[in-house]
């Protein structure tokens, strides 16, 4: 990741909410990913490597996280 400029410093699981399933904080230096939906169960791989990726292009593109995608 590093050779492509993605550096995060913090990765973390944040609760369940209706708002968003990810955040990137200050360009990689936290971000925060929704792992379980609201009964607990966990979201698909393929969603949360799509999230992921999402947040990861924040830090790419240096601009901010003024944008969520909600996938309900």
């Amino acid at each position: 990741m590093k050779t492509h400029g993605f550096t995060v410093n913090s990765f973390e699981e944040y609760e369940s909410n209706k708002v968003f399933l990810g955040r990137n904080w200050n360009n990689g230096e936290t971000v925060e990913l929704v792992l379980r939906d609201g009964g607990g169960r966990f979201y698909p791989v393929s969603t949360l490597l799509s999230v992921f990726c999402h947040e990861l292009a924040h830090i790419k593109a240096r601009y901010p996280s003024v944008r969520r995608v909600v996938f309900v």
